[in-house]
């Protein structure tokens, strides 16, 4: 079963308040519409985001807001991608540095039905590798723990549940379906 939340969340404009996703990594907060010029010379229109955890402003070209943002998912978006991923088929790139760029350009996209795939095929990976006294790759780790808290952090958000019990909210809803 697939599920393609990326059509689902194209947003022609965007106002401010409302939260997103920016480059696939952080939720942010649209702060104001503001004209700037950045070299000295064209004045361009730029949405200020605020990321939640830190305290500083991205600005984002208008013209380049579906490229970099998504909206953050509703809670039913979520409730169908958790009730999906037991259907979720794995992903697994065996030479190292197509499987990097493949789980880099997923996991910029924001979209989760191509980074969980990824992520089942790095658990798989990570399982075999241990059956065979063997550790998960660095990079591969990376990847793993990048896509996580992302995914903790936007349900996190969504739910008003603390990041550390996102695991435990997913595993409770699998349990139910």
């Amino acid at each position: 079963m697939e599920i393609d939340f990326s059509k689902e969340c194209i947003v022609l404009e965007y106002k401010k308040g409302e939260y997103v996703v920016y480059n696939g990594f952080e939720i942010c907060q649209i702060g104001d519409i503001v004209m700037k010029s950045f070299d000295g010379i064209n004045e361009k229109e730029y949405y200020t985001l605020i990321p939640n955890e830190e305290k500083s402003t991205y600005y984002i070209p208008a013209d380049k807001m579906t490229e970099n943002v998504r909206p953050v998912l509703t809670k039913e978006q979520f409730l169908k991608l958790i009730d999906s991923l037991p259907d979720t088929e794995s992903k697994w790139i065996s030479e190292k540095n197509d499987r990097k760029h493949d789980f880099s350009e997923a996991f910029k996209s924001g979209d989760y039905s191509r980074i969980i795939p990824f992520m089942n095929g790095v658990y798989h990976e990570k399982h075999n590798r241990e059956m065979k006294g063997k550790q998960l790759f660095s990079y591969d780790k990376k990847y793993l723990e990048n896509a996580k808290k992302l995914l903790h952090s936007e349900i996190s958000f969504v739910f008003n549940i603390k990041i550390e019990d996102a695991e435990n909210f997913i595993k409770e809803r699998l349990k139910k379906s």
